[in-house]
């Protein structure tokens, strides 16, 4: 679980060993702020940071490894792989649109971004592929 330890600032990640008891705070984790989670094909804990980054786990049980993090173009809160987990889309609460990265647990690039008519007077929280990819 990915939350904010206070209503404006503050991260928080909780690991439940076989998703039972009380559960433990990871260390280890660098994020600034919440954001949505999904593990990509390796196995990597993949957390979006609301603040604009985006961090990719290994381990978390309960201590976490850092293996990169990238910055991205907005902010973003959640996100996922395509099918094939070398791209992820994310919707992007700064500029209201979605934004796609080149994915890899090395790091994101940023390809492209669009709004499809989106008005823009409201953020974007979530985009998503379908088909996804079949470890999230």
């Amino acid at each position: 679980m990915s939350a904010a330890t206070s209503a404006t600032s503050g991260f928080v990640l909780v690991y439940w060993k076989g998703c039972k008891g009380s559960g433990a705070v990871a260390t280890g984790t660098k994020n600034a702020g919440f954001g949505g989670l999904f593990f990509d094909a390796k196995g990597n804990l993949v957390s979006i940071d609301v603040t604009g980054a985006l961090y990719v786990y290994s381990g978390c049980d309960p201590k976490c490894k850092v293996v990169s993090s990238s910055t991205l173009k907005g902010d973003s809160i959640f996100g996922n792989l395509n099918q094939k987990g070398d791209e992820v889309a994310m919707g992007d609460v700064t500029n209201s649109d979605i934004d796609v990265y080149k994915y890899a647990p090395t790091g994101v690039k940023y390809l492209y971004s669009f709004d499809n008519g989106l008005d823009g007077t409201t953020y974007t929280e979530a985009a998503g592929f379908s088909p996804t990819n079949k470890n999230l």
